[in-house]
Order: C-alpha cells, then sequence, then structure tokens
C-alpha cells in the first residue's frame, strides 16, 4: 500500500517542503475571524453551557428595540428576504455555511434576535450557534408575523439583469465584487471592484 501512495498520492510526489505548504494552501477560503475568537476560548476555562427555551418576541418588540444593541439575523431563504425584510436585519439564511458567516460578520459576543419563518428553524440556529462561541441569541420573531402586520416597514431587495449591471457601470456605477478570492479567480467582471465580504 505505500507503493501504491507513492505513485498515486500527490503529497508524496511532491520534491519539497515549499511547493507541498504551496500546494495545501492553494485555493484555501479565507479565515472567518470567529477562528481566533475559538483558539482563545479553547484555551480558556469556560462554564458549560446551560440548556435555556429560546423565547419567541411579539413583532412589535422591533419598533422599540435599539438596532445597535442587538443583531438581527434572518435566517429565512435569501430569495424569501430579498423579497421583503426588516431595514436593520442581516440574512444568513440557515444552511450548511451559516455558523461560517454569522462568525464572519458578527463581532464575538453579539446579541442576537433571530427573524425565522419558523419555531424549529430558529430552534435550530439558537442550538448551533454556541458552536462557534455565540449563546447569546435572546429570542426570535416569527417572519410570517412581521409580514403580515406590517408593524414595521419591511424593505425588499431586487434581483437585477446583466443587462442592467452593464447599463450602471456605463454610467459609471461601483460594481462591488464581494465574493472570495477562489470564486473571484474562477471568472470575475473587468472593473469591478474585489472586496471579499469576510
Amino acid at each position: 500500500s505505500l507503493g501504491y501512495e507513492r505513485h498515486a498520492n500527490w503529497a508524496l510526489r511532491e520534491t519539497s517542503l515549499h511547493s507541498f505548504v504551496e500546494h495545501v494552501l492553494d485555493h484555501q477560503p479565507e479565515p472567518p475571524p470567529y477562528f481566533a475568537e475559538m483558539k482563545r476560548l479553547n484555551k480558556a476555562r469556560i462554564p458549560a453551557l446551560q440548556e435555556r427555551t429560546l423565547l419567541q418576541r411579539d413583532a412589535s418588540s422591533l419598533l422599540s428595540q435599539p438596532s445597535e444593541a442587538v443583531w438581527l439575523i434572518d435566517i429565512r431563504p435569501a430569495a424569501e428576504f430579498a423579497a421583503a425584510h426588516v431595514p436593520s436585519s442581516v440574512s444568513i439564511p440557515l444552511g450548511r455555511n451559516f455558523l461560517n458567516w454569522v462568525g464572519t460578520v458578527l463581532p464575538a459576543g453579539s446579541e442576537i434576535l433571530l427573524i425565522s419563518a419558523n419555531r424549529g428553524d430558529a430552534e435550530a440556529a439558537c442550538s448551533a450557534l454556541p458552536l462557534i462561541g455565540y449563546d447569546s441569541a435572546v429570542g426570535w420573531i416569527d417572519a410570517t408575523e412581521l409580514l403580515r402586520t406590517n408593524l414595521v416597514p419591511l424593505e425588499s431587495l431586487p434581483e437585477v439583469s446583466p443587462e442592467f449591471v452593464a447599463i450602471e457601470l456605463a454610467g459609471g456605477s461601483l460594481l462591488l465584487d464581494v465574493r472570495s478570492e477562489a470564486e473571484h479567480a474562477a471568472g470575475h467582471i473587468d472593473g469591478a471592484v474585489h472586496m471579499p465580504l469576510g
């Protein structure tokens, strides 16, 4: 089996430490900011998490909620967020990259109020957040109630066509490409300013 590995395993064919390191690091995603905080937490003695109930908040609580104190995280699919959302909220859909984006966008120790289409998704998000050191979800708000009651003015974010982008660029508008380094390297629009969201 070692003979096979020498023949088939790229790592055993590298001729120098430098080329091995280059190959391993090629196309690695940018480490999210929470990585450094996780290193600190892993070294520290922190108390075990206590099981707690995620409280449902009434949509009217947004009227008195200071936006600077609590991050409003909308965990619905991106298309639903784009159709209608609370202006001060941040879209981080509950999915495979949920924790990575929370740890990239939110400062460590942030208080979080979830906006969700249902209790199950809100509880799943709340259970996942402590895995990256974010154990301060203060509750959740039913997005359906938000849409139905119109207590809070909502905004939408339309998707635009490539033709629209071309016209805007011709008129001098700035196009900001917030994708990762790997995504940008795979293809991008000339003239766009590349600034990864992380």
